[in-house]
């Protein structure tokens, strides 16, 4: 039940008319779905990039061994927060006012702290990049000299770069779910689990795109930490969908929306089955009995389709549920 609250001015005090609209079909609620296809891609988006920033900050430690898989991470995390930024500039009503964001902080608006977190993210990313993944060789003689500082600064604060990485993309990551979760009229959106549940598949998408662009040695390393996201993200799903039916008055609308029609066949099949089952199976299989590289790939991909299907089904699964 949605309440409409209407406000009169023709008297010398307001006086407030509440209407209750019930049901959530189109005759009754005309717009529904505020969030459109734009959102629904920044939210995997945003998730690819955090995990890219995590892996990069945690393989920084070990950079002699995975200093090419650091340079992809580097070279690509810029790239896709771009297209991430530009995605919610595109769904904005007010686009043109979208650095007014930037004018104050509100500590108690998600939007606030994404903005935020958002802008100190591409700050990070363009200095690892400069860093790790700019080749000197094309850059001008003037801004040559430049990067070499800036270089040599990295290699003295590598550490603490990498600590301000991990934390800044954790940042993103949990943001990515408490979007939607601060949104606790849609029984699928009113979970705690949903921030830390978007964390662990967007760090997944990130290790699953290493993986796909890595050499045998290395992916044979990853592969642990690859198996271990994926169990985490299904151990988190079952205790989101748990949770989400255990509370009175939703269930019936949040798990009957993730078990039937369309969004019970993404959810089931690209999600769980394609997107986390096998692609586990296929890196624990690999473990004990190695497979050729198409079939890590194949579990790369599936991963990061999974991680995509996740964010749409939730997204558009709970802008179709009302509690």
């Amino acid at each position: 039940m949605t309440s409409l609250i209407v406000t009169g001015t023709g008297t010398d005090r307001a006086d407030d008319l509440v209407v209750d609209i019930v049901g959530g079909n189109e005759a009754v609620y005309p717009h529904l779905e505020a969030w459109e296809w734009p959102i629904a891609a920044y939210l995997f988006i945003g998730g690819l990039a955090a995990g890219l920033m995590i892996f990069a900050g945690v393989l920084g430690r070990r950079s002699t061994q995975f200093r090419r898989s650091i340079a992809i991470a580097d070279r690509w995390t810029p790239f896709v927060l771009v297209v991430g930024l530009l995605l919610l500039w595109v769904d904005l009503a007010n686009r043109w006012n979208v650095w007014r964001l930037y004018l104050t902080f509100r500590t108690s608006s998600a939007m606030s702290w994404g903005s935020w977190i958002l802008a100190v993210a591409v700050i990070v990313a363009a200095v690892r990049f400069a860093l790790h993944a700019f080749d000197l060789e094309r850059a001008p003689k003037r801004v040559r000299g430049r990067l070499t500082k800036l270089r040599h600064w990295g290699a003295r604060s590598r550490r603490a770069l990498d600590l301000v990485t991990i934390a800044v993309g954790i940042g993103v990551g949990l943001y990515t779910g408490v979007l939607l979760s601060s949104i606790s009229a849609r029984p699928l959106w009113d979970s705690s689990l949903l921030a830390p549940l978007f964390l662990v598949s967007g760090t997944a998408a990130g290790g699953a795109l290493l993986l796909a662009m890595a050499d045998a040695d290395t992916r044979h390393v990853l592969a642990p930490a690859s198996i271990a996201l994926g169990g985490v993200e299904l151990a988190l799903l079952a205790a989101y969908l748990f949770t989400t039916g255990a509370r009175a008055g939703v269930a019936d609308s949040a798990l009957d929306t993730l078990s039937r029609g369309g969004y019970g066949l993404a959810f089931w099949g690209l999600v769980v089955a394609a997107g986390l089952v096998i692609p586990l199976s296929i890196e624990i299989f690999d473990r004990f009995r190695p497979l050729a590289a198409a079939w890590s790939r194949t579990a790369s991909a599936l991963t990061l389709t999974g991680s995509a299907a996740l964010r749409a089904v939730i997204l558009f699964g709970g802008l179709a549920s009302v509690a």
